[in-house]
């Protein structure tokens, strides 16, 4: 059901990337919606953001928990380095794959509370740069 959903959700948004691109060219495509789907992306962040603040009360989640117990734990010592050295290529196919909303949620979830509107900014410009890129290129080849 999931996969159901994300495919129809991907053709959803790359429809109008497809009109543009008949019409105006993939550049325009690419610029017109890169820019929409990464301001659409970050106003759905905040909200995000703001209604999961009102569920948790500020208290932190069963995840958050267990990756602070997780890093306290002596024997995470000597993968510590490995998972600092993937954070940042993690937050990008991340923000690829599950767009800007969810990893912005989903960073949060985990326990970070300082820096989520710079988060959530730069994970939905990631997200309506590339699915914009992808599918006003795939059209241009297609069309």
């Amino acid at each position: 059901m999931i996969v159901g959903v994300w495919i129809s959700n991907d053709a959803l948004f790359a429809a109008p990337i497809a009109a543009v691109t008949k019409v105006a060219g993939a550049w325009v495509a690419f610029m017109l919606f890169a820019g929409i789907y990464s301001v659409g992306s970050f106003v759905l962040a905040l909200l995000a953001l703001r209604a999961y603040e009102r569920y948790s009360r500020g208290e932190p989640s069963k995840l958050a928990s267990w990756l602070d117990r997780q890093a306290a734990s002596p024997r995470v010592r000597w993968a510590k380095p490995l998972a600092q050295g993937g954070r940042i290529v993690g937050f990008v196919v991340a923000s690829v794959v599950a767009g800007g909303v969810v990893t912005t949620w989903f960073i949060r979830y985990s326990g970070r509370r300082d820096g989520l509107v710079a988060i959530a900014a730069v994970s939905s410009a990631i997200f309506g740069v590339t699915f914009a890129a992808t599918y006003a290129g795939i059209f241009r080849l297609v069309l």
